[in-house]
């Protein structure tokens, strides 16, 4: 199992936006400089976000995107599963379209996958938007003490 590149880029980019939201708007070419993403590439992902209403943009020279949300109330899990969906590690535990197998009923590893998918759902929930931002604050701080 591996998360999508999309996804990895719209976790740091929603970071990148808490980070730097206090002093107004975040423009989306200072999130492509910090976090080496293209622009076009960003304003892919950054798309449905907005749309899902995680997100607001305000155009001009001073525009860029904030968050509606305290960083506190977002989990890395609500921005993996608007970008790509649920995390659905097989086709017969698929949510949106589950493929139903002739062994479903008597599959004994149905429950050890069942289990996994549980277990990344939490971790990704586990944690917040404001965990990580913090988290990078103390990186920043370690990096520029050295």
């Amino acid at each position: 199992m591996k998360l999508s590149t999309t996804n990895r880029y719209a976790v740091r980019a929603i970071v990148d936006i808490a980070l730097f939201q206090e002093k107004g708007p975040v423009s989306i070419h200072s999130i492509s400089k910090r976090q080496d993403v293209s622009v076009k590439y960003l304003e892919l992902i950054l798309l449905p976000l907005k749309k899902a209403g995680l997100l607001e943009s305000t155009r001009g020279v001073k525009g860029g995107y904030r968050l509606t949300k305290d960083p506190s109330k977002i989990t890395p899990g609500d921005i993996v599963r608007i970008v790509d969906g649920p995390v659905d590690l097989i086709d017969c535990l698929s949510i949106e379209h589950p493929v139903l197998c002739s062994r479903s009923s008597k599959c004994s590893t149905k429950k050890l996958w069942i289990k996994l998918k549980n277990a990344v759902d939490e971790v990704l929930d586990s944690v917040t938007i404001q965990d990580l931002v913090n988290q990078q604050l103390e990186l920043n701080k370690t990096a520029n003490s050295v």
